[in-house]
């Protein structure tokens, strides 16, 4: 990404991928086959010459997709608040630290999936209250807890006490 350099599929199927520069000319090129029917894969060809001009490179880099940027970049955010991973930030880190230029609405995509790699998804999380609150009940004597799902079986609303909090 930093060279920002681009390349295209040329080949993409169950037993090899190949890729090459999108330059017309260029020699850059990669060639990787599956290994013996494994989930390996094993590289056949490197040719590092790279022809490409710099009026051919982009610092907007089609490849660098929202999910590979998080993933770069999720070491500058991993120890913040959720509310400081603001798509500006993202933005400034994106184009110093990658080298890459991305829009708003990306940087909103690599939040959301840095989000999601450091919390977890939301909707799996809120679906497993209900089991919490059963096990919270079982092993916390004299516990009250309450649910409140709406049509969907989505949570609406939910309470709990602790029983050594309760008066009795």
């Amino acid at each position: 990404m930093k060279n920002n350099f681009q390349f295209r599929t040329t080949v993409s199927n169950l037993r090899s991928l190949e890729f090459r520069c999108l330059q017309e000319g260029c020699k850059w090129y990669v060639r990787a086959s599956r290994y013996k029917k494994s989930d390996l894969w094993m590289l056949q060809k490197y040719t590092s010459d790279h022809d490409s001009s710099l009026s051919t490179t982009q610092s907007s880099h089609m490849q660098a997709s929202s999910t590979v940027i998080g993933n770069c970049l999720i070491d500058d955010f991993r120890f913040m608040s959720t509310d400081r991973f603001i798509p500006k930030e993202i933005v400034h880190k994106a184009r110093t630290n990658l080298g890459v230029n991305i829009s708003y609405q990306k940087a909103w995509r690599v939040k959301e999936h840095m989000v999601k790699i450091l919390h977890g998804d939301t909707v799996e999380s809120y679906a497993l209250i209900p089991r919490f609150f059963d096990k919270l009940v079982e092993y916390n004597l004299g516990t009250c807890v309450a649910l409140e799902m709406d049509d969907n079986d989505y949570l609406k609303f939910c309470f709990m006490a602790f029983g050594a909090s309760i008066e009795r």
